[in-house]
């Protein structure tokens, strides 16, 4: 082949490639490649969540939510037991119950909706985390044995595991947007987990000591180092 062929030939092929990879590497592409692995990364997650849910028997502390469970949902009676945590698990079950029937299944969905919930709100930290960052925590949580098993357990710690982290989110992002109406959304996320939290266990009121103290200390840090500037 004469050499003016044989470069020819080689800026094609090396223009050809340099298309492909822009392509490939286009951010358009790369979002909705991030997206569509994410949703089954979620897809994933409720799977495993939902396979033979009712199959195992009930624990010892399952047993007991659900018999206070029907009790509600029967007599419409409630009576708050720190014992045995607070009443949003028990009401919102009931209400499970009354919509799909009453079963082994059925009493553990809450938990697993609260399970998926916490691996979806990986994707409101892609600022900290980035694109891969986000997929690698979401795809890793979703078959965690320890995450997998409490999303598959009649009782409180899923909800508590997403509403701490639910309420971090939405302060930071409500910060970040202070001056926005964008803020709201993230309010709404924080003192909503706020309320699920303090009306399911009462180790939520822990969790908002730790982070007080947390911030707390921030604050007193910002003082001081504004303080020893100034003198």
């Amino acid at each position: 082949m004469p050499i003016k062929k044989q470069l020819r030939w080689k800026v094609w092929e090396t223009m050809q490639q340099s298309q492909e990879d822009y392509i490939e590497n286009s951010p358009v592409l790369y979002e909705k490649k991030y997206k569509i692995f994410g949703l089954l990364i979620i897809l994933f997650a409720l799977l495993i969540r939902l396979f033979n849910l009712g199959e195992r028997v009930f624990h010892h502390d399952e047993s007991i939510h659900a018999s206070f469970t029907l009790k509600l949902l029967e007599t419409g009676q409630y009576s708050y037991d720190p014992a045995y945590h607070g009443p949003f698990l028990f009401h919102s079950t009931a209400a499970i119950f009354y919509f799909l029937g009453i079963n082994d299944t059925t009493a553990r969905l809450i938990p697993v909706f609260f399970g998926v919930a916490t691996i979806s709100l990986l994707f409101l930290l892609r600022k900290e985390l980035g694109k891969r960052g986000v997929l690698w925590s979401a795809f890793l949580l979703s078959f965690s044995p320890s995450m997998v098993y409490f999303s598959r357990f009649f009782r409180n710690d899923m909800i508590i595991v997403f509403c701490t982290l639910a309420t971090v989110i939405g302060v930071t992002r409500y910060l970040e947007n202070l001056h926005s109406s964008k803020r709201y959304p993230y309010l709404i996320l924080a003192a909503s987990s706020l309320a699920i939290a303090v009306s399911s266990k009462e180790n939520a009121y822990l969790v908002i000591l730790m982070f007080g103290a947390y911030t707390g200390i921030y604050f007193l840090y910002r003082f001081y180092s504004d303080w020893k500037k100034k003198n």
